[in-house]
């Protein structure tokens, strides 16, 4: 996720950054905005809705097989 975190500040330029809303600009990336980024299922499609996980009016994103590969690589590194 560290990596991930690094890579994603460089790669963001200084004119990609103006683009943002001014609180955003000074903003970074971090191994934890990216985890739950990677393990949060609304990118496959998913809502919750009173209590239950149902498909929301959204096109997934993320295709299930990778979401899952990477919601398993990331559980078992956060047990390590």
């Amino acid at each position: 996720m560290e990596q991930i975190a690094t890579y994603l500040n460089t790669v963001i330029t200084d004119k990609q950054k103006q683009e943002f809303s001014k609180v955003n600009q000074q903003r970074t990336w971090a191994h934890r905005s990216v985890q739950v980024i990677l393990t949060n299922d609304y990118y496959i499609g998913k809502v919750t809705y009173g209590g239950e996980k149902i498909s929301g009016n959204h096109e997934a994103i993320v295709d299930i097989d990778t979401w899952l590969s990477v919601s398993r690589k990331v559980k078992r590194n956060s047990v390590a």
